[in-house]
Formats: structure tokens, sequence, C-alpha cells
């Protein structure tokens, strides 16, 4: 394998370190209730990232009529956020996923992106407005703390990568002159 191949190969594999996913919605996530009665409604709950960190948290929710478990139409989702033995709230309104190639495979989802200031025990309300009716769901999780970079160990990550290539490369220099 040449020099500048390897040497791309690890420059990638480092600066992979760096980089974060973006969670653009919460599908996939951890499912926190599954069809659960809202009223005229059954309402299932995704959240990402998971675990549930302090900072932006994605909700996901399937919203289903009671009677016929197909999707609800017409319907608004509201979410509110409470922590538990802490004044005050976040709440967010719901809107609706943009279609997909695989829409037939899943209900369509209504998502909100909130921020969660506090870790601890958080109490979750989602109600559900729509023309069968309304009706409200609830849950509790826990939120950590923030995610924080160990820039300590990607400093000693890093520096370690960059002597095994510098020694590669020494290696590999000295082995090619004997040629």
């Amino acid at each position: 394998m040449p020099r500048l191949a390897v040497a791309v190969t690890i420059a990638s594999m480092a600066a992979l370190l760096f980089l974060q996913p973006d969670q653009t919605n919460a599908h996939g996530g951890r499912l926190r209730c599954e069809l659960a009665s809202a009223g005229p409604y059954v309402v299932s709950v995704w959240t990402a990232p998971d675990p549930a960190r302090v900072g932006f948290l994605d909700f996901s929710a399937s919203i289903l009529r009671s009677d016929t478990r197909r999707p609800a139409p017409n319907v608004e989702m509201r979410l509110t956020a409470r922590a538990s033995g802490a004044p005050g709230f976040v709440e967010g309104m719901g809107s609706r996923a943009s279609g997909g190639v695989f829409d037939f495979l899943a209900p369509p989802l209504y998502h909100v992106k909130m921020e969660i200031p506090t870790q601890g025990r958080w109490h979750i309300s989602v109600s559900v407005t729509g023309p069968a009716g309304h009706g409200d769901v609830g849950f509790d999780m826990d939120v950590a703390r923030a995610f924080s970079v160990p820039w300590g160990l990607i400093g000693v990550s890093a520096a370690v990568a960059f002597l095994l290539l510098a020694t590669w490369l020494a290696v590999t220099g000295r082995a090619g002159h004997r040629r």
C-alpha cells in the first residue's frame, strides 16, 4: 500500500474522532411508550439520542386512531417536559415529518426537537388534539449530563497515531533505500 494511501487512511480515522452524528429525528431512537392510550388515539414515542442527555432531544411520535389503528389525520401534538422537583417546564409543538420512500412501512411521524436544560428525572406529557377528540399520555425518563468531549484522551490518541505513522514511514523509508 503506498505511503500516501496509508497516511490518508490514518488521517481519516483520526478525523472521525472529532465528528458527531447529527440526530435529524428520533425514530430509531429509544422507545419510551408504545401504543399508549390517549383518548381516541394511541401514541408511541421515541427519543434520540439514547441515552437522553442535557441539550437538544428529539421526540418522534406515531399517532394512530385507537379504533382503527390507522394514522390519525389532521392532529396537533403538544409535548411538555417538566423536571421532577423543579419549577417551570419546556414545551414544543409537533410537526409532521416529510414523506419518505418507505412511508408505506410505518405510520407518519410527528417530531419535536426540544432543549432539555438540566439532568435528572423528567416527566413528559404528550397531548393530542384532532377531529376525533383530545387525549394525553405521559411517561418519565432520566436525562444524563451533557456529553463532553474527552479532549485529553483525544490528544493522547492523536499523538500516538502520529508517532505510529512517523515510525511506519521511517521504517518503510529505510526498507526502500536498501533495494
